[in-house]
């Protein structure tokens, strides 16, 4: 058990992002990186990072890029549907 005011080691800060990140996904799906960024408040790096790892690890998937008024269109996230079996 963690106590009061010891820091968080770096591994553990990233499964609970990760966790948020999943939960988000599941939630708001199919949801664009910037929104998850609005979101949870992560930097734009460790959005990028941790849903290239969950994406990998086939635990989310990207579809098709969403419609945008300019600039780069964002691509989509879903839960995979097989993911974690």
């Amino acid at each position: 058990m963690q106590r009061q005011g010891q820091p968080i080691d770096r591994k553990r800060m990233r499964e609970m992002n990760q966790a948020m990140l999943l939960n988000l996904i599941r939630t708001y799906a199919p949801i664009s990186r910037g929104r998850l960024k609005e979101l949870s408040g992560l930097s734009w790096g460790t959005i990028v990072g941790i849903t290239a790892i969950l994406i990998e690890q086939e635990l989310v998937k990207e579809l098709e890029a969403a419609e945008t008024t300019g600039g780069r269109k964002a691509g989509l996230l879903e839960l995979f549907p097989e993911g974690s079996y």
